[in-house]
């Protein structure tokens, strides 16, 4: 077997941010792969699993000890292809000389900068991919949410949003300096759901394999709509943070009151990617799911930031509204704005500016909080809780 630094491939992964196990397929086998390091590759497979917003402990762990007991033939290499494949120089991590090594050589993150120049993709890459005609999946069901036509292209213009030759919608994000660092491509089907038999695209990596870009590059951690902070309009505004693109964007469509940027992952709160809005005022609306797990990892995390300079606060609107139905669906704060504009309301988006503009809310542990004197859900409840067993997006 090729002897690699197992433990250093798997920081790398987690220093770029690279969700490797995004799809059933790739976690299933990333569990298989390095579960021939024996019990060493179980704290390796959780690292690059908690990248991905779907992380649950449990499932991570039956997965690893599925693998660990079943005899199989995904070898580790397996894993060096998949780095591979994401564009990681995978040689700059071989043991070239013969000392037989049982374990893993590095124990921990070496958080050293390396000199790589990190990504930069030309602007004029990102303004001829500009959805000018409104056609990419995602901005088709945006328009079947809002008829203003005007807001819509207000919208494509601010969040900078491609699209693909075949119709798919591309989320650039842009920095504070206004330079593209990174661009995703994801699929959506005409009611909103994200379509899962397409695996979502890095462009950094698409580049990388057209030979456009090195195969060792690396990516600066920024927010998506991040380069909004240029803009004279958004000078004072409180930031608004949720995890996914879309939720960011349907959410500047309702609540424009606040400057509504996204992680892109549960897992993406770290310092580099939150430091242009270190200064700002930033209310964090985490998504919601059955023990509220989410909700207590970012507050978790909001309280270690905000102990270093940030003003971070988290929003728990979204725990105390939420039906159980819509916990299992694991909805976010843009599910309950989607259904308020499918049927005509406002309660939602209401209660939220109201939070916003400080008309009826209170801030306790660094967390806003509705008063209880306000409606939480629409009139036709029992109508809107059973569309989440078949519209969750």
């Amino acid at each position: 077997m090729d002897r690699y630094d197992y433990q250093a491939l798997v920081n790398e992964v987690v220093t770029r941010g690279i969700n490797m196990f995004e799809t059933f397929d790739d976690w299933t086998k990333g569990a298989f792969a390095l579960s021939n390091l024996g019990e060493n590759g179980r704290a390796m497979f959780k690292s690059i699993s908690k990248l991905s917003s779907r992380y649950n402990e449990t499932e991570n762990n039956h997965k690893f000890n599925n693998a660990l007991h079943t005899n199989n033939k995904v070898g580790i290499a397996s894993f060096i292809y998949m780095c591979r494949q994401h564009g990681i120089n995978t040689n700059r991590f071989y043991i070239k000389d013969t000392v037989d090594y049982a374990q893993p050589i590095a124990t921990v993150v070496n958080h050293q900068k390396r000199s790589v120049t990190p990504v930069i993709v030309q602007r004029d890459y990102v303004a001829r991919s500009l959805d000018r005609n409104l056609s990419s999946d995602f901005v088709s069901f945006l328009k079947l949410l809002v008829a203003d036509v005007d807001k819509i292209v207000d919208i494509v213009n601010a969040y900078q949003l491609g699209v693909t030759k075949g119709g798919h919608v591309i989320y650039w994000y842009i920095d504070k300096g206004d330079v593209a660092r990174m661009g995703k491509v994801m699929a959506y089907k005409p009611d909103g759901h994200r379509n899962k038999f397409y695996t979502p695209l890095s462009i950094p990596k698409e580049l990388s394999k057209r030979g456009e870009l090195s195969a060792d590059y690396a990516i600066k951690q920024t927010l998506f709509g991040e380069h909004l902070l240029n803009l004279s309009t958004s000078e004072g505004k409180t930031i608004g943070i949720v995890e996914s693109e879309k939720s960011a964007v349907i959410c500047s469509l309702c609540i424009p009151d606040l400057l509504w940027m996204a992680t892109g992952s549960k897992g993406n709160l770290q310092e580099e990617r939150l430091s242009a809005i270190k200064e700002r005022n930033s209310i964090l609306f985490p998504d919601t799911d059955k023990d509220g797990e989410a909700y207590r990892q970012w507050l978790n995390r909001s309280k270690e930031l905000n102990a270093n300079g940030w003003h971070l606060h988290v929003s728990d609107y979204l725990e105390r509204v939420a039906t159980i139905e819509q916990r299992l669906a694991k909805i976010d704060i843009a599910d309950l704005l989607i259904d308020n504009l499918l049927y005509k309301q406002k309660t939602h988006i209401a209660a939220i500016t109201n939070i916003i503009q400080g008309e009826s809310c209170i801030h306790r542990e660094q967390v806003y909080v509705l008063s209880d004197s306000k409606p939480m859900l629409p009139t036709d409840g029992e109508h809107s809780a059973s569309r989440w067993s078949h519209l969750h997006i």
